[in-house]
């Protein structure tokens, strides 16, 4: 349950719309991701008169605490985090392909954090995490959340120390039975523009640089899947036929939303507007 407090420092008939216009707009980039398959908490019921929402428990750690834990635990042994394991290498295309699927239905986040981005067991896996008590994380009434969270930690470090583990057969994304999912769209945004959606990259950018120094492999990595996942980020025809047609439509309207070519013009704006969202960064940090 998350629920928005009122600010006694704003007057209340401002304090009550703010926080129901607020509410709403969460409320509605929640189900707009969920109704586009983009993973994300599910909603039960939205209060508008005590400003919560009650969704659905993700059972798993924020990426944050589970790339402290990592961090943690090599460097008491090695003394150096190799962020081109496997493991981290799909785990970081996976959060570049959830967020380009969100960019590609023109929404932002508006707070891409570490802390907002979660790694959990994903439902039926059969991978490093499908025995044993990872069975019960399914279902976060049989284990609790530090278990649960221990348990994605230590899939993770499985396979960070044994890269030879094989995947299983679920494609690009999600071969170590793990799934990124996205929380908190308090500030999202629907309708958003190319600037916006570079700016979405560059905060999480300098969220991974201040948390995890040394992680510039890891987002070299997240920026790859963000630009790799375009083909992924429209469902294509079942049939040879179906996808030749579709591909057909495409070409003859290129800027038809929701079409690959259109999605791919996009990725490649929000890509090449990102180095300018750097640049004013940069600037900004040296003027202070």
């Amino acid at each position: 349950m998350k629920e928005r407090v009122s600010k006694r420092y704003r007057h209340p008939e401002l304090d009550t719309k703010l926080n129901k216009q607020r509410l709403n707009q969460e409320a509605r980039c929640m189900a707009k991701c969920l109704k586009t398959s983009i993973s994300c908490p599910g909603i039960y019921l939205v209060d508008s008169k005590t400003f919560r929402i009650y969704m659905e428990h993700v059972a798993g750690v924020t990426v944050k605490q589970l790339v402290w834990s990592v961090v943690k635990s090599v460097k008491s042994q090695l003394n150096e985090v190799d962020f081109a394991s496997p493991v981290l290498v799909e785990l970081a295309t996976s959060i570049g392909l959830l967020i380009s699927k969100l960019h590609c239905i023109r929404m932002i986040h508006g707070d891409l954090t570490t802390s907002n981005l979660m790694v959990r067991r994903r439902v039926g896996s059969v991978g490093i995490v499908g025995s044993g008590a990872a069975a019960q994380s399914a279902n976060p009434v049989l284990g609790s959340y530090e278990e649960v969270g221990q348990e994605v930690v230590d899939a993770v470090m499985n396979a960070y120390g044994d890269p030879s583990i094989s995947k299983d057969s679920c494609g690009y994304g999600y071969g170590y039975g793990l799934e990124v999912v996205l929380i908190d769209f308090g500030l999202g945004k629907m309708q958003a523009s190319v600037e916006d959606m570079a700016v979405d990259l560059y905060v999480l950018e300098r969220a991974f640089t201040s948390t995890h120094p040394g992680c510039e492999v890891f987002l070299s990595n997240i920026l790859y899947g963000y630009e790799q996942s375009v083909p992924l980020s429209v469902p294509a025809a079942t049939d040879v036929e179906g996808r030749v047609e579709e591909r057909k439509k495409d070409r003859a309207n290129p800027n038809k939303t929701g079409s690959v070519a259109a999605h791919a013009k996009l990725i490649k704006e929000v890509v090449d507007k990102l180095e300018v969202v750097r640049m004013r960064g940069r600037k900004r940090d040296m003027v202070g």
